[in-house]
């Protein structure tokens, strides 16, 4: 069985589910079944200045799960299109996700067709709670360096943006 997780950085099975699917610097694909591990990042080779690109990025993988904190309904929707079963975490450990996953204790999600599900917030725009930080904010200085923009990432900002050229090359 191969599973997708979206991380922050690569710590192998040790790395923690990153929240927002979409904006995940990294995906972790497990494969149980030949007992391999590989990170790809989360953008699209053929232009790597664009951003986050999910789809590009796990475009040809042969998933059998993906397995995330959160995801937009538009994704979910795209996810399932592509044959894609999605599922939502129940802790931040990939390995308990793995096992929770073999045993068929995960939830499958499903789109709400809603442009208001999946996203953060009431349909008033209040906030709900989607459990992270709205509130983080950034300093004005040297946004450039990896380690801030690391620790952005990881206190629940875009990991998009920490993209360095040529990092898709080859994956």
């Amino acid at each position: 069985m191969k599973v997708c997780f979206p991380v922050a950085e690569d710590q192998g099975i040790n790395s923690k589910v990153f929240n927002h699917f979409n904006s995940s610097p990294y995906f972790l694909i497990i494969d149980t079944d030949a007992e391999e591990i590989k990170i790809l990042p989360n953008c699209d080779p053929k232009n790597e200045m664009y951003g986050c690109n999910a789809a590009v990025a796990l475009e040809g993988q042969s998933l059998n799960a993906i397995v995330v904190g959160g995801i937009s309904d538009a994704l979910l929707q795209f996810l399932n299109m592509q044959g894609y079963q999605v599922y939502e975490t129940n802790t931040d450990n990939i390995q308990k996700n793995l096992e929770l996953l073999k045993k068929d204790e995960l939830a499958e999600l499903y789109p709400f067709y809603s442009q208001y599900e999946g996203q953060c917030g009431d349909e008033d725009g209040s906030e709900g709670d989607c459990n992270h930080d709205h509130d983080h904010h950034h300093h004005e200085h040297d946004l450039e360096s990896d380690a801030k923009q690391e620790q952005c990432v990881l206190h629940g900002g875009s990991g998009c943006g920490s993209h360095v050229k040529g990092e898709c090359e080859g994956h």
